[in-house]
C-alpha cells in the first residue's frame, strides 16, 4: 500500500506490505517506509525503513534510519545527479553487524535521437560497525562469536541442516580483530534502446571494487534465505562482475510484460568457505556465480481514487559455488498486489 501527500516544498510517502508465506505462516513479515522530502533542482530527503517478523524469525527485524541530499543539473544536453547520504543500520537480533554507512554517487545520462540512452554511474560506498567483536585465537582468522538463537523451542538456525542445526547456533566472522570499517567502489554502465514503440531493452555491466579484505558475515543461519538482505549477503563483502539485460514490453489496457537475465561472478574477499555442511575452511575464499532469470506480469487499475497494480511474478535462481551452504537451485512464483492512494 502507497500514500502520498504533497505541500508546496515538502513531499510525504509512506509505504507499507505484509509478506505472507502459505506454507510457511511464521515466515510472513510487515514492512514499512516512510519518506519525506523537498526540494527542486537540490533535495532532501530522510528516510525510515522497519521490517517486522514473527517471533521464529524475529532474527530479520532491523531499522534503517536515512539521510540525504541530492542535486541534478543540464550541462550540454546531459543530465548530471550527485548524492550523499548517511544511513543507520540496527539489528536488534544481530548487533554486532549494527552500523553506518555513508554514500557517494554521481552519475550522467545522455539520450539520443536514434531513441538510445546511456547511464553511467559511480558510487563510494564505506560502512563502519559500531560495535568492537573480538576472537581469542587470531589463528582461526575469522570466527569470532557464537551467538545463541532460540527458534522454536531449540531447533534453531545454525549449519547441519536446512532451517536448522546444532541446538541453534549461528556463527559471526570477522576477518580482523581490530578493523571496523569497509569501503567498495561500484561502476556501473547501462545502456537502454527503444526496439518498437512499446518495446524497451536494457543491458548492464557492473563490477564493484573493495578497497581492503575486511568483512564481518552472518553464516549457517536459516538456510535457503541467505541472500535475502544484507544480513546474510552484504554486497561489501564481495568483489564482483555482473552482466544483464531487461525486456520491457507495454500492452494494451495498462499491462506490461518484464523479462530479465543476469549473470554475476562474486569472489568474497574474506569470507572462508564451507567445504561440508559443518567444516569452514578459511584458507579457501569463498567463490560464486549467481545466475537468475526473471519475468512478471503487471496490471494496473484505476479503482475509485486509488491505482491498483496486481503483478505475477516467476523466478528462476541457479548459485554455484564452492562454499556447501551456498550450492543451490531454486524457482519461485509470487503474487503481489500493490494499492497507491
Amino acid at each position: 500500500m502507497g500514500l502520498q501527500r504533497d505541500w508546496e516544498k515538502v513531499s510525504a510517502q509512506y509505504f507499507g506490505s505484509y509478506h505472507a508465506y502459505i506454507q510457511n505462516p511464521a515466515r510472513s513479515f510487515y514492512w514499512h517506509q516512510f519518506f519525506v522530502g523537498g526540494g527542486d533542482t537540490t533535495s532532501w530527503n530522510l528516510l525510515a525503513e522497519n521490517r517486522l517478523n514473527r517471533p521464529d524469525f524475529q532474527v530479520y527485524d532491523y531499522l534503517s534510519l536515512r539521510g540525504g541530499i541530492n542535486h541534478n543539473q543540464f550541462i550540454n544536453n546531459i543530465l548530471w545527479r550527485t548524492s550523499g547520504g548517511v544511513t543507520y543500520n540496527n539489528f536488534p537480533e544481530l548487533p554486532d553487524i549494527n552500523n553506518l554507512s555513508a554514500t557517494l554517487y554521481t552519475s550522467f545520462q545522455k539520450s539520443f535521437k536514434t531513441r538510445t540512452s546511456f547511464i553511467a554511474t559511480a558510487a563510494v560506498n564505506y560502512k563502519y560497525y559500531l560495535q568492537q567483536v573480538t576472537f581469542t585465537d587470531p589463528a582461526s582468522a575469522f570466527l569470532a562469536s557464537i551467538k545463541q538463537f532460540n527458534q522454536g523451542g531449540g531447533s534453531g538456525p545454525g549449519p547441519g541442516s536446512p532451517g536448522g542445526g546444532d541446538g541453534g547456533y549461528y556463527n559471526v566472522y570477522v576477518s580482523d580483530n581490530e578493523q571496523r570499517g569497509l569501503g567498495q567502489l561500484l561502476l556501473t554502465l547501462r545502456l537502454a534502446q527503444s526496439l518498437a514503440s512499446y518495446t524497451g531493452l536494457a543491458v548492464q555491466y557492473q563490477t564493484r571494487l573493495n578497497f581492503s579484505k575486511y568483512e564481518r558475515s552472518i553464516t549457517g543461519l536459516l538456510y535457503g534465505y541467505s541472500s535475502e538482505s544484507q544480513i546474510f549477503d552484504d554486497p561489501l563483502g564481495y568483489e564482483s562482475h555482473l552482466l544483464g539485460a531487461e525486456l520491457t514490453q507495454l500492452l494494451p489496457y495498462r499491462t506490461s510484460i518484464k523479462a530479465a537475465a543476469y549473470y554475476q561472478q562474486k569472489h568474497y574477499v574474506a569470507q572462508g568457505a564451507f567445504i561440508d555442511a559443518v567444516t569452514v575452511d578459511q584458507s579457501i575464499p569463498r567463490e560464486d556465480i549467481y545466475r537468475t532469470a526473471w519475468t512478471t506480469l503487471e496490471k494496473r487499475v484505476a479503482l475509485w481514487k486509488m491505482d491498483l497494480a496486481v503483478q505475477v511474478n516467476y523466478q528462476w535462481v541457479n548459485n554455484s559455488s564452492n562454499s556447501y551452504w551456498y550450492d543451490y537451485v531454486s524457482q519461485f512464483v509470487s503474487l503481489a498486489v500493490q494499492v497507491d492512494m
